[in-house]
């Protein structure tokens, strides 16, 4: 008998599809040593399952998540990530849980990783002194600027699971004195009493209930409802929004947009 169990499975791993096999030696390492070698998405893959096996359960801080990945490019392995992971555990009491995690003073992020999970809202601080924008997707959902995420100096906001790394755009600065690229050094930015001296707004209109795009002039940052005309209610990253095509509107909104 113990030569027919024995002999069955020797033939079931002869057999088994490849699907199969992958699946069985995933179970015990399912990652290189040199992390390099993998795509991003599989990266983020690999640091979230050893944080979740390692802490019994809890979700990687998308700070610390950002610090292994870079460190990644830097040239640490997975060894290293993974001693670094359990000395973090056993040395913060499970502060990592609110995201309070400090790699230190000699690390600085480049970069932001902001996450909506279960669809919720959610606010992200960032270094950037220009505008965002999605560097790398990590959510199944597409982000799009105007409907699930968005940003103001300082900050990205996303929602409806939208989860993104973001980094900032090549040439940083602001939208002055016609440049695009970056915010300017105007101390007053985000200020509506002030951005109101330039007059500028658009009415755009989505009759009958279509989606409707509408020019912008990206000079002025994003724009934020100054009036309302329909009678079809205009909720931001519902009926309006602002993405890369423009400012648009949809099912019915009419209304006139102003600078932030």
């Amino acid at each position: 008998m113990f030569r027919l169990f024995l002999i069955c499975s020797f033939l079931f791993g002869a057999f088994a599809s490849p699907s199969d096999l992958q699946a069985q030696i995933n179970t015990k390492a399912y990652a290189p040593d040199n992390l390099s070698q993998l795509s991003y998405s599989e990266r983020v893959r690999v640091l979230e399952k050893e944080y979740y096996e390692q802490s019994s359960g809890r979700n990687l801080p998308d700070d610390q998540l950002e610090f292994y990945l870079d460190s990644i490019d830097s040239g640490w392995t997975f060894s290293r990530i993974r001693q670094d992971i359990a000395t973090s555990l056993g040395s913060d009491d499970n502060s990592n849980e609110d995201g309070d995690w400090n790699p230190g003073d000699n690390w600085s992020p480049r970069n932001v990783i902001c996450s909506s999970i279960k669809n919720r809202y959610v606010e992200c601080r960032t270094p950037f002194n220009g505008r965002a924008v999605v560097a790398q997707q990590i959510s199944k959902t597409r982000c799009q600027e105007g409907r699930n995420w968005g940003q103001r100096r300082g900050m990205i906001w996303v929602k409806q699971g939208c989860r993104a790394r973001f980094s900032e755009t090549s040439g940083g600065g602001g939208w002055d004195n016609g440049n695009e690229n970056g915010w300017g050094n105007d101390n007053n930015w985000g200020n509506d009493n002030n951005w109101g001296n330039n007059n500028y707004s658009v009415t755009c209109a989505g009759d009958g209930g279509n989606y409707r795009t509408c020019a912008w002039d990206a000079r002025y940052g994003s724009p934020r409802l100054i009036k309302q005309i329909s009678r079809a209610s205009c909720i931001a990253g519902r009926t309006w929004g602002y993405d890369n095509r423009g400012l648009w509107v949809s099912n019915g909104c009419r209304a006139r947009f102003g600078p932030r």
